[in-house]
């Protein structure tokens, strides 16, 4: 027997959204690539699980088979009080487990030619001039290419010096058996609790015949967050005891310009810090520079390395305006929480614009055809910045 190391064009090391959508973008044009996971899928994952509507189209799959809910209606509140229903005339975002998401979007890279490894972990990762070696529990994997889509705490961009051009915020989530009463109140509501936490919000989401209860901040206000949690149960009528999952996990923020590129490595998803700041959804980041990764490194793993950086500067041509955009409208928000709740809930137009971001119809600097975005710039110049 051979202990010559496997070799393949590309490693994506991760079999979440980012790493998955990139294995089947690259396995359609025929690139070989070998998609590796720690845990045996499907797995589950620590996450709110809301698809917003604009994700579903940008993946153009049929997601019924693992879509548990379809959420048409928010519920706003400010401190846990003064509830305020909105209802929109189409769904706006879809609830999934990613246990079944996730292995999902793994099935579809599987059938599009990709190799898929499960419960194997990568333990090393050692870059050469011409390749990359992966040493894994089950033996070493050479690669022209290696992707680290292995989320917040990613390995592959710690080793690879990457890993400090993101800030950190911090969620508890859990995941809670809905009694039936509960489950039709919130079939398809999920709500948003604003104006607790300084840079941050409680949620509820429907997924069937259960419900996704959350909170999540910076990690400054980290001691804020239990505490916040359980206000959040009591006011839903849950106990802690009952959650079936409880768990804590970072939501990775990319600073403007930290690299995502260094010799015969990308960076996408959370491992890249592609989350959206305002809302702490990661699954569009997630998507889309699985999306916009596949080009530059498939020219990479054929030999031309200067592609990777083709990645990034698209990233930053099209996913980074919309997220630093969200930090402005951040920073705005958690200035006036109680105006902002007054907005979601009461303000027509903030509420149709929210619609139409969520469905993919605008965009954080299109909203309002602009005129947004020049006032909370203007607020954010403006507002004093809260103490502490």
């Amino acid at each position: 027997m051979s202990n010559l190391p496997e070799s393949f064009p590309v490693a994506i090391v991760g079999a979440g959204p980012a790493g998955a959508v990139l294995a089947y973008e690259l396995a359609t044009t025929g690139v070989r690539v070998l998609l590796l996971e720690k845990e045996r899928l499907p797995r589950y994952k620590p996450c709110g699980g809301g698809l917003q509507a604009r994700v579903v189209r940008r993946l153009g799959l049929d997601l019924q088979p693992v879509v548990r809910a379809a959420v048409d209606q928010l519920v706003f509140t400010y401190q846990l009080g003064r509830p305020v229903l909105r209802r929109a005339r189409q769904p706006l975002i879809f609830m999934v487990m990613r246990d079944a998401f996730d292995a999902y979007l793994v099935e579809r890279a599987a059938r599009a030619g990709a190799e898929v490894r499960d419960g194997v972990r990568v333990d090393r990762v050692d870059w050469q001039e011409h390749a990359v070696l992966l040493t894994t529990s089950r033996g070493t994997v050479r690669a022209a290419v290696v992707v680290g889509a292995d989320g917040a705490n990613s390995r592959v961009a710690r080793e690879a010096g990457l890993a400090n051009g993101r800030d950190l915020d911090l969620a508890l989530e859990g995941e809670f058996p809905a009694p039936a009463a509960a489950r039709a109140r919130w079939a398809t509501t999920a709500l948003l609790d604003l104006g607790s936490l300084p840079s941050g919000y409680g949620w509820l989401f429907p997924k069937g015949s259960g419900l996704s209860v959350g909170v999540g901040g910076p990690l400054l206000y980290r001691a804020q967050l239990r505490p916040y949690y359980e206000r959040l149960l009591r006011w839903l009528g849950l106990e802690a005891r009952d959650a079936e999952r409880f768990s804590g996990h970072h939501l990775p923020l990319r600073r403007p310009g930290a690299p995502i590129v260094a010799h015969r490595t990308v960076l996408v998803g959370d491992a890249a810090g592609l989350v959206d700041p305002f809302t702490g959804e990661g699954l569009l980041g997630a998507v889309v520079s699985g999306q916009l990764a596949a080009g530059p490194v498939a020219r990479a793993a054929a030999g031309d390395l200067a592609a990777l950086q083709e990645y990034q500067r698209a990233i930053d041509r099209e996913l980074m305006p919309e997220l630093l955009e969200a930090r402005v409208l951040l920073r705005v928000f958690d200035r006036m929480p109680r105006l902002a709740h007054w907005l979601m809930g009461n303000g027509q137009l903030a509420w149709r614009n929210l619609v139409r971001l969520l469905v993919g119809e605008s965009d954080y600097r299109r909203l309002g055809g602009g005129s947004f975005r020049l006032a909370w710039h203007l607020l954010d110049r403006l507002l004093p910045v809260p103490a502490g």
